[in-house]
């Protein structure tokens, strides 16, 4: 099997001229968008964990039956 991907990597290569991807660098102007994001998303965590230890103390001897 190993020989197969090799074999067609092999074919693959010499038939095709393989170029990388370019890599851009991130657009410093955008990082307080994706700080707002993330700072939402890490508070929402925070309430759901809250919000399950709550439910889970609540209901806790309803679940044991």
């Amino acid at each position: 099997m190993a020989g197969t991907a090799l074999g067609i990597f092999y074919y693959i290569k010499g038939t095709y001229s393989l170029t990388l991807p370019e890599i851009s660098i991130l657009d410093l102007s955008l990082f307080p968008f994706y700080f707002y994001i993330g700072f939402l998303a890490l508070i929402l965590l925070g309430i759901d964990h809250k919000f399950r230890e709550i439910y889970k103390k609540k209901y806790k001897k309803e679940r044991s039956v």
